[in-house]
């Protein structure tokens, strides 16, 4: 198995995500007095939209013709690194301030249950395994979860 396998289905994600983006980035505007007003939810913010720009950032390597599995797989897992120390501070420094620790708690794991595949699926295609493929389809599709669900708490939510 290889990355032109997988084509159709990095499409897909690409253009989901850009479009899930998009609408955040819209929907965060008509609420940004709210969001700024409430501590945690810039980070949350920042951490939904890393997710959503992860996968069409990722999606978008992997669709780059002729790269080895090994670049593919370097490139994932830079990508999964990155997000995961970027997201993992936003998330550590929310419950470090927050007062509903239980909440941030549930908040951050999902955080890392979605972006830590990335890193695993990456090191998987590095060493020349194809199951890495799943991993980072698994970590599109859980991002995508975790996204959608802090899009509803900074666009719905926030406005009860």
């Amino acid at each position: 198995m290889n990355a032109d396998d997988w084509a159709n289905f990095f499409v897909a994600q690409v253009g989901a995500s850009a479009a899930l983006l998009g609408l955040l980035f819209v929907g965060l505007s008509l609420n940004l007095d709210k969001i700024l007003s409430i501590g945690s939810l810039p980070d949350r913010a920042a951490i939904g939209m890393g997710l959503l720009f992860t996968i069409l950032f990722m999606g978008s390597l992997m669709l780059v013709p002729g790269q080895s599995q090994r670049l593919l797989g370097a490139e994932v897992l830079v990508v999964g690194l990155v997000l995961l120390l970027c997201g993992g501070r936003l998330e550590l420094r929310g419950l470090r301030t927050g007062s509903h620790r239980a909440l941030f708690m549930g908040n951050a794991m999902m955080f890392v249950i979605a972006a830590l595949p990335y890193v695993v699926g990456g090191a998987f295609l590095f060493i020349g395994n194809s199951v890495g493929f799943y991993m980072i389809a698994a970590a599109v599709l859980l991002s995508l979860m975790k996204a959608v669900l802090d899009a509803w708490v900074l666009l719905v939510e926030i406005n009860r």
